[in-house]
């Protein structure tokens, strides 16, 4: 990978939860990081899941290496939004940090 592959804007954002006054929690996202990423979709498929079809786009972001990334982030680019299902360190060198989202 190099510097010149990172040519996609996105935002990093994390859930903050907020006491509804019922019980629950309503989830507002807040930015922690705007960032340049690789971006690779990795094909999709459709899913019969509770009685209906959905579809799946699963992608592989490369960004500079972070170490504040958890899986209750997610990845904003624009109106598409990527929930983070795994992330590494492919090489260990602390240079990248290979997520692997879904597309909702």
């Amino acid at each position: 990978m190099n510097i010149g592959q990172l040519t996609r804007k996105m935002t990093i954002e994390m859930p903050e939860l907020t006491p509804d006054g019922g019980g629950g929690f309503t989830v507002a996202w807040q930015e922690v990081a705007e960032i340049y990423a690789a971006v690779t979709d990795l094909g999709g498929q459709e899913i019969f899941q509770d009685a209906q079809i959905t579809s799946s786009v699963p992608a592989r972001v490369v960004i500079h290496y972070r170490s504040d990334i958890d899986g209750k982030m997610r990845l904003v680019e624009g109106e598409t939004v990527y929930d983070i299902l795994s992330f590494r360190d492919p090489d260990g060198g602390k240079s990248w940090l290979e997520i692997i989202a879904q597309m909702k």
